[in-house]
């Protein structure tokens, strides 16, 4: 009796991804010439340009992220006390909205004023 096996192969690292940009002469032109200045190759120039756009972006987000924070507690909004905001979320929860005829629909909450 004869027994197949499948091939399976096993990379220890990631398989290259091909990426297609497409650009007009006179951009790819500059960007040859940035590379031709660094003695690169195109494809190399552009890896390592995206490779530190990535790494300055990821690096960067918790200091933005703090920034913003700290940036919100600085301002000051008009607000009423926690008891007043309560009730009148409260009185909110009891009223029926403006042109609506209809009753309250839960039974454990009665209509203001009626």
């Amino acid at each position: 009796m004869k027994h197949w096996y499948s091939a399976c192969v096993r990379y220890r690292h990631a398989m290259p991804k091909r990426l297609h940009v497409l650009m007009p002469d006179d951009e790819f032109g500059a960007l040859r010439a940035m590379a031709d200045s660094r003695r690169m190759t195109v494809s190399e120039f552009v890896r390592v340009a995206l490779r530190d756009a990535v790494a300055a972006r990821s690096s960067d987000a918790p200091d933005r992220h703090i920034a913003a924070i700290r940036r919100a507690f600085g301002y000051q909004f008009p607000a009423p006390d926690i008891d007043e905001m309560l009730r009148e979320i409260e009185l909110g929860y009891r009223s029926t909205p403006p042109g609506s005829s209809s009753t309250v629909k839960n039974p454990n909450i009665t209509r203001l004023g009626g």
